[in-house]
């Protein structure tokens, strides 16, 4: 084979070569399986398991919400997987040994419990729920302080004035500024509001009189609910300012005959006095003189 005939064939192959690797990178890649997608061997199971584990609570009363004498008194039970539920109420002090123990009846939720006929004695009471759950197992409880009073009071909005919130079997109050002379009888109050609110009244105090050991910013207004038998049920003590007319000025002195003289006045008569004894001293030392003179 002739040399140029070989350099034809070796210029050919090349060309070949070229052209197929241009053709190679011109075809698109083939597409790779989504390997992350694949489904994998591994399967992840959550399993809730709920148990008959049980509570209560109490909605109502709230913390330290007061009850009043005559009105309703109802607390509100919610309960959940429970098989019994049980109310304890602590009486107040000093009779805070005796627990009154409530069973109540399973079905409807929340559960509405009267405690009128529980409800003798003015003061703090705690309310408690306990029960069992469907295992028969002890559950979860709640438990809340409340009170229950004839009255309370509080100073009102405008001055020199208690505001007395009042039970329905509150027929009169007695007011009384202690300390002092004030002592009068409110029997004119309004009626219960139909709307289950607790009545109140705004009583005017009058001022003090001056005199004795009074303190003259603030003072103790005791105010004593009493029932329609004039049987007296509760009293209530609230601080109040009053203004009191002032004392008349303390200038350091006394009463002579009903007269008040003062460090002023025992200054001037006494310079007064003294100024007559010396001028009537003067007088006789000069007249004494003056008779010796004319022996």
């Amino acid at each position: 084979m002739s040399r140029a005939y070989k350099k034809i064939l070796s210029l050919f192959g090349l060309a070949s070569v070229i052209a197929i690797t241009a053709i190679a990178y011109g075809i698109p890649p083939a597409q790779q399986a989504d390997v992350s997608a694949a489904p994998s061997n591994e399967i992840k199971i959550e399993i809730e398991i709920l148990g008959n584990t049980g509570s209560a609570s109490i909605d109502k009363p709230h913390y330290l919400d007061i009850f009043y004498d005559g009105n309703s008194a109802t607390a509100i039970i919610s309960y959940d997987n429970a098989t019994s539920l049980t109310v304890w109420l602590t009486l107040p002090d000093p009779y805070s040994s005796t627990i009154i123990e409530i069973p109540l009846t399973i079905g409807a939720n929340p559960i509405s419990l009267d405690l009128t006929p529980y409800l003798s004695i003015y003061g703090i009471y705690t309310i408690e729920v306990d029960g069992k759950d469907l295992d028969g197992d002890y559950m979860s409880g709640d438990a809340v302080k409340f009170s229950f009073h004839a009255i309370t009071t509080k100073p009102a909005n405008a001055p020199s004035t208690v505001r007395v919130n009042f039970g329905a079997v509150v027929c009169k109050l007695r007011v009384q500024v202690l300390g002092t002379d004030i002592d009068f009888i409110v029997d004119s109050l309004p009626g219960q509001p139909l709307d289950g609110s607790v009545a109140f009244i705004d009583v005017p105090i009058p001022n003090p009189t001056p005199g004795g050991d009074l303190n003259w910013e603030d003072h103790i207004v005791r105010v004593t609910a009493i029932d329609c038998s004039n049987d007296e049920l509760e009293e209530a003590d609230v601080t109040l300012s009053l203004p009191n007319p002032p004392r008349p000025p303390d200038t350091g002195g006394s009463s002579i005959f009903g007269l008040s003289l003062g460090r002023t006045d025992f200054l001037i008569t006494g310079l007064s006095i003294f100024s007559v004894i010396v001028i009537l001293a003067l007088f006789l030392i000069c007249r004494t003189k003056s008779k010796k003179a004319h022996r």
